[in-house]
Order: structure tokens, then C-alpha cells, then sequence
């Protein structure tokens, strides 16, 4: 006896059509989900969203995240600086 007619006899014994018995017999593999593609091919240095670089080197997303960028750096190197001549004053 072949396959095909062992899983048909075997679906008429449980009481059910050849399609739904192969369809209980053999469940579809669960695959993992996909993940969503960013919206974009970098992420901003300040907000953190998604966006499409113009150039080679852009950091930010927009004008506004590259002002607040500078502004950052300009208070970390004040603070570099402040620190560096506390400590050639012996403070």
C-alpha cells in the first residue's frame, strides 16, 4: 500500500476528507516575524529617528537636531576645557 492510499484510509477511519486530515497532519511551519525596515538608512545623534542622509558625514535628521547638536558639543568641550584648567590651577 502506498502513501497516498495509507493517509486516505487513515482519514476515512478518523471520519474526516483527505484534505483536512494532511491539513492537521502536516501544520504550516510558524516563522519568525519580519521586522519592520526603518524608515530611513542612519539614525539622528539627538532624537533618534530614522532618516535618509544627504550627504557622507550628516549626523543630524533636520536643521533643528543639528543647532541642538552644536549646542551640545559646544557645553561638552566648555566643560573639557573648564576641567582642564582646574587642573593646571592645582584646584
Amino acid at each position: 500500500m502506498d502513501k497516498l492510499a495509507a493517509d486516505s484510509a487513515a482519514a476515512l477511519a478518523a471520519g474526516m476528507s483527505y484534505g483536512k486530515y494532511m491539513a492537521l497532519k502536516h501544520k504550516p511551519v510558524q516563522r519568525k516575524p519580519e521586522h519592520k525596515k526603518p524608515e530611513g538608512d542612519r539614525v539622528c545623534k539627538v532624537c533618534g529617528a530614522w532618516f535618509f542622509a544627504k550627504v557622507h558625514n550628516q549626523l543630524t535628521c533636520s536643521h533643528k537636531c543639528s543647532v541642538e547638536n552644536g549646542r551640545l558639543k559646544a557645553n561638552e568641550r566648555a566643560r573639557e576645557i573648564y576641567a582642564e584648567r582646574k587642573a593646571q590651577n592645582g584646584e
